[in-house]
């Protein structure tokens, strides 16, 4: 008879354990996911806050609260996010409630290159980086006739210069 009971209270607790899963499961597939925060990593240039990452994912039609949880892809997010020029990385997740949390580090402007038919800035990387209408750096400006096989040793260069506290305070513009 104690064997029968102890066999009894197992096998409840499965299926209660099983029924438990199955309804949360249920529960999550149907959760509709929504925007929580936007954080924005330290940073001493001001190229993007949240407004203009909202701005951006509305024109790119991401509406938060039309996507179920089950079908929400973080990775895709991220992909979409670290396409704007001014993002670095983008870091996506969300939590079972569905609250969706983006972190994003955004890039760092070097140098500013200013020639006679383009202006744009290079990056940590030594990229091409679109102006900002909403910031502008105090950087190293370089003008002439500057083509984009030029931006590694243009980069190279500012560099050195950067790196340089007295060389730093001397330069503000180089003509190329």
């Amino acid at each position: 008879m104690k064997k029968i009971l102890i066999i009894f209270k197992w096998g409840l607790a499965i299926v209660i354990l099983v029924l438990m899963l199955s309804f949360t499961n249920q529960r999550q597939e149907n959760q509709f996911i929504s925007l929580n925060d936007i954080t924005l990593k330290k940073s001493n240039d001001n190229f993007i806050n949240k407004k203009i990452v909202l701005e951006y994912l509305e024109e790119k039609e991401i509406t938060f609260d039309s996507i179920q949880l089950s079908k929400f892809k973080k990775e895709n997010l991220e992909n979409l996010i670290e396409l704007h020029p001014a993002v670095k990385s983008a870091e996506v997740y969300s939590d079972q409630k569905g609250k969706v949390n983006i972190e994003l580090e955004q890039k760092r402007a070097v140098v500013r290159i200013k020639s006679k038919y383009s202006d744009y800035y290079l990056d940590e990387f030594a990229n091409k980086m679109q102006l900002s209408s909403n910031y502008t750096p105090r950087l190293l400006v370089v003008t002439g006739d500057v083509n984009e096989e030029d931006h590694q040793s243009i980069f190279d260069f500012v560099m050195e210069i950067n790196n340089s506290e007295f060389w730093n305070a001397q330069f503000t513009q180089i003509h190329f």
